[in-house]
């Protein structure tokens, strides 16, 4: 499932996807459920992915398993004492935690949209009518799911413009006249 060869490739990831393969990589197998939430929650309050890479390297299961994931290694350095000592005091660490967290909630809110948009897709594929006796979707049904994608997308002026945009199609377009 994921062609991991070396950390970065680990740390490209974000989410469940970097989690899965984290497990995959470093104690070859899937994460559970109790491993899932620990270390999502984890990425939900701010802690680096570097720092989660590292703690499951460490375990005593990852240690039986003798991997040798490149580039591994080069994450030991940037956490010796001094360094850590340096980011709290300067206040490094409470800025990295947030944006660590933005980083999170941003990739959460993209999967959000595309689970949305690729629902709104499966609507609009699925209202096609093959025969005159098949029902379109209902036009309140698609106004819900237009709803939660400008819910999800914020105020942002453009996202704004595009869902707009996007309803102003649907509406018009032949399945919405059919009703």
């Amino acid at each position: 499932m994921y062609n991991i060869h070396h950390v970065n490739d680990l740390l490209a990831l974000n989410g469940r996807h970097f989690i899965d393969a984290t497990y995959l990589a470093i104690l070859k197998r899937n994460a559970d459920e109790n491993g899932m939430a620990h270390h999502l929650e984890r990425l939900r309050s701010g802690e680096s992915k570097e720092r989660i890479i590292l703690s499951l390297s460490r375990s005593e299961e990852a240690a039986a398993m003798h991997v040798k994931l490149p580039g591994l290694a080069s994450l030991e350095k940037p956490f010796s004492k001094f360094l850590r000592w340096f980011h709290e005091v300067t206040g490094l660490a409470r800025m990295e935690r947030t944006v660590n967290r933005l980083e999170y909630q941003l990739f959460e809110q993209n999967e959000q949209i595309a689970r949305q948009l690729s629902d709104m897709q499966r609507l609009l594929n699925a209202s096609r009518p093959t025969s005159v006796q098949q029902m379109p979707v209902p036009p309140d049904r698609v106004d819900q799911l237009f709803a939660d994608a400008r819910r999800t997308l914020g105020e942002a002026a453009d996202a704004s413009g595009i869902m707009e945009g996007l309803a102003r199609v649907v509406r018009t377009s032949a399945l919405a006249q059919a009703f």
